[in-house]
């Protein structure tokens, strides 16, 4: 099948008091989410493990996308791609120096 789908982020309806859903992201096979801020900004990073090829198998060589939260149209925008291969877990640090923060992604099969 194809994995390629939205998926959707919720935010919390105090008035309701229920998730609502507020922003799609398209994702191919997506198996984990990671939030975290640095520098005043908020980010949400995004593991793809893989997709359907053109060919009609797996393809496992995508990009995993940080997306960063644009406050003047309160949704996530994508920040920057970065290759992977059947990505399926990330984690982020806490600050590296002047650098900022650090992002492991993790391939198949590693815990």
């Amino acid at each position: 099948g194809d994995y390629t789908q939205d998926s959707v982020i919720f935010v919390w309806n105090d008035q309701d008091a229920k998730f609502e859903e507020h922003q799609r992201i398209a994702t191919a096979g997506a198996t984990h989410w990671d939030f975290f801020a640095f520098g005043g900004a908020s980010y949400l990073a995004v593991t793809n493990y893989h997709k359907s090829a053109i060919d009609g198998g797996p393809t496992f060589n995508l990009n995993s996308v940080v997306y960063k939260f644009n406050s003047a149209v309160s949704l996530f925008e994508e920040h920057q791609q970065i290759a992977t291969h059947a990505a399926v877990g990330m984690v982020s640090s806490g600050e590296v120096g002047a650098k900022g923060r650090a992002v492991q992604l993790r391939p198949s099969g590693l815990a």
